[in-house]
């Protein structure tokens, strides 16, 4: 994020919310580059600013990352296609980031976890990304 961010200088701002006691929780490595490059890329369309929050939290025996942006938004019809291609078997389109982040999730954990995806035009994104908190690394 700080090399994004030195890159686009005022132009992009970003806030990571983590609890102290999240800390020492591993997650499986970059799994969140392809939610803020994608963030990045089409936050920016239609507007000079863009804001992303990273927010971490503990909900039960889940571990919940959002990365919400404030950009221009998804059609409604573009996010259905981007939400029934993450259930495909395999990806025949250009998603090759979200998919693979949610299909690594999905293999690894099962299919009560993953991605969802929300959006609205003209108020941003948020991606959700719910892993399960592995035995030991319960923080309460």
């Amino acid at each position: 994020m700080k090399l994004h961010a030195y890159r686009y200088n005022d132009r992009l701002h970003y806030k990571v919310n983590l609890p102290d006691d999240l800390h020492d929780i591993e997650i499986p490595k970059l799994l969140l580059q392809p939610l803020v490059e994608n963030a990045i890329k089409y936050g920016y369309e239609k507007q000079l600013q863009l804001m992303i929050t990273i927010t971490v939290e503990q909900v039960g025996e889940e571990l919940h990352l959002l990365v919400v942006d404030n950009g221009h938004g998804i059609a409604p019809e573009k996010l259905r296609e981007i939400t029934e291609t993450l259930h495909e078997p395999l990806n025949n389109g250009d998603r090759i980031g979200v998919y693979n982040t949610h299909r690594k999730i999905v293999l690894l954990h099962g299919e009560n976890y993953g991605l969802t995806i929300q959006s609205q035009l003209g108020e941003g994104t948020s991606v959700r990304l719910v892993l399960p908190i592995a035995k030991g690394e319960k923080h309460v």
